[in-house]
């Protein structure tokens, strides 16, 4: 069995709302720093955290007085955090002397003296979700009143408030790509069949007619391209230099979450040193970790990871031993309803949308040869 503080981690519902808020992995944001800044100087605390929690470890979205590698690195081994309580509960968990409590009495963080006071309180994505954790923590006892655990839970309210705010916004922008790429892709072919007509018509009046239109077509498609770029630009705050040796170990990190291709190892085949790329770390992982699962799916053999610089862009390939790219990966690529987007979210889109959107990236299928799915990804 469990242990009790485990319970609900993997919760797929909770997962899926986890992924949704688009923060897992995410550099430090003002907004979110602020909150813990105040926890920590409201309740006379060295340490509070604003986390989230997947099932198999604890990513700190914010923190105050964290040291060491957990500061830098930003994550928790679940096994020393107390955080986990809070999500089985659904509830407010505080703890006096965890040295004496006998729920967390064996917690690692406790035999090491790490903690001794803990008060934490749930934090909800927008579908109401327990998906990380507001956290105070003292080296001391502490019997914390009703108040702290009020002003925690006002934090955490201000924290999910700012999560609302940006799904609310990435909900739109997905909804005004969706329908802007459904629009390019009407005028493209409608310019096609224009051109077709111009090549076979020859009564001046009708070609008049198809030129006008052709001119027309274009200059709609030209505003919809501007919209589209105006739309895509509403992610670049949270763009910074992402280094690309990081990304891949990540990508290989998440492989290992997929028991039924235990036997297909994912590894790192090279990244040049000291590659940087700006851009959403978040959205670059979510997409190579979808190329890495289309090859999983309908490939043979391991799956190597690599990058490196080619001009102005970083070319990240995914490849395993198969002879040329299968039609099952390359639909996986393609389709509207792959693993990149949750079933339940407005305007899902593919892997090779998504790098294009929100990377401003695209997407190279290898139709022969060893077969490998390339990212390339402007540098700047």
């Amino acid at each position: 069995m469990p242990r009790p503080s485990t319970v609900g981690l993997a919760d797929e519902r909770r997962l899926e709302s986890l992924r949704r808020t688009q923060l897992l992995d995410q550099p430090a944001q003002e907004t979110f720093d602020r909150l813990t800044r105040v926890a920590a100087r409201a309740l006379g605390v060295p340490v509070s955290l604003l986390s989230l929690l997947e099932a198999d470890r604890q990513f700190v979205l914010s923190q105050h007085g964290l040291t060491g590698p957990a500061a830098v690195g930003r994550e928790l081994d679940l096994a020393w955090s107390l955080c986990p309580h809070v999500v089985a509960s659904r509830a407010p968990f505080t703890v006096v002397d965890a040295r004496t409590d006998p729920r967390v009495s064996d917690n690692p963080a406790v035999e090491a003296s790490l903690l001794v006071a803990y008060a934490g309180v749930p934090l909800r994505g927008p579908d109401g979700e327990v998906v990380g954790t507001m956290c105070a923590v003292s080296p001391q006892p502490r019997a914390w009143e009703d108040e702290d655990v009020r002003l925690l839970e006002d934090l955490a309210a201000a924290a999910e408030e700012q999560m609302r705010t940006r799904w609310s916004a990435l909900d739109r922008r997905d909804a005004v790509l969706t329908m802007g790429h459904r629009l390019r892709s009407g005028f493209t072919a409608l310019s096609l069949e224009t051109e077709n007509l111009l090549a076979v018509v020859q009564d001046p009046e009708l070609r008049a007619h198809a030129t006008a239109l052709t001119g027309v077509v274009g200059q709609q498609a030209a505003a919809v391209e501007d919209a589209l770029r105006e739309a895509e630009a509403v992610d670049q705050g949270s763009r910074s230099d992402v280094d690309v040796a990081a990304v891949l170990s990540e990508v290989v990190r998440r492989s290992a979450r997929r028991p039924a291709h235990a036997d297909r190892p994912v590894l790192v085949g090279g990244a040049t040193e000291d590659l940087v790329v700006r851009t959403a770390v978040g959205d670059l992982c979510d997409v190579l970790d979808g190329m890495v699962g289309a090859l999983l799916r309908s490939g043979r053999g391991p799956v190597v990871l690599s990058a490196h610089a080619d001009g102005d862009a970083v070319r990240f390939r995914v490849q395993d031993e198969g002879d040329g790219l299968p039609p099952e990966a390359a639909r996986a690529v393609t389709a509207r309803d792959d693993v990149t987007a949750g079933a339940d979210r407005r305007g899902s889109v593919s892997l090779a949308e998504r790098a294009v959107r929100l990377l401003g990236g695209r997407v190279v299928l290898s139709l022969d040869g060893p077969s490998s799915i390339d990212l390339l990804l402007p540098r700047h």
